[in-house]
């Protein structure tokens, strides 16, 4: 199962990130106060099947279209998790995508996935085929 150092690792991860509370209101500030009891705590619960996240806490945001985006704000024990699971699942998961994967991965982005369709078009044979010539 998953070890204590894994956690703080993912903590380390999250702490690093956006310091927004979640619906249960614990700040990362917060929550690096009691950081040590809080990750033998979800060590214990995961290891024994009993870690349920918590509802995210949402807000919507303004488009430039006129719409609005949904939000999403989860705790910052289910973002340790959460990052936790990513970093264990990840990388054995890497090598089956294919190389024209582009959503969700590290280091990739839309810009890389548009220029790799472009390059399709842009070497795409241009004169008439006539298979019976």
């Amino acid at each position: 199962m998953f070890t204590l150092e894994q956690l703080e690792f993912a903590w380390l991860q999250v702490r690093a990130g956006t310091k927004s509370a979640g619906i249960d209101g614990v700040t990362v500030d917060l929550f690096a106060g009691i950081v040590h009891e809080q990750l033998r705590d979800m060590q214990y619960k995961l290891h024994h099947e009993l870690y349920t996240a918590r509802p995210a806490k949402g807000f919507y945001v303004p488009k430039k279209s006129g719409d609005k985006r949904l939000i999403g704000i989860s705790t910052v024990r289910d973002r340790i998790v959460q990052r936790l699971l990513l970093e264990e699942l990840y990388l054995p998961l890497e090598d089956t995508f294919l190389d024209c994967s582009y959503a969700y991965r590290p280091g990739r982005n839309i810009q890389q996935a548009v220029q790799h369709l472009f390059s399709y078009y842009q070497y795409q044979f241009t004169h008439p085929h006539h298979p019976n010539l």
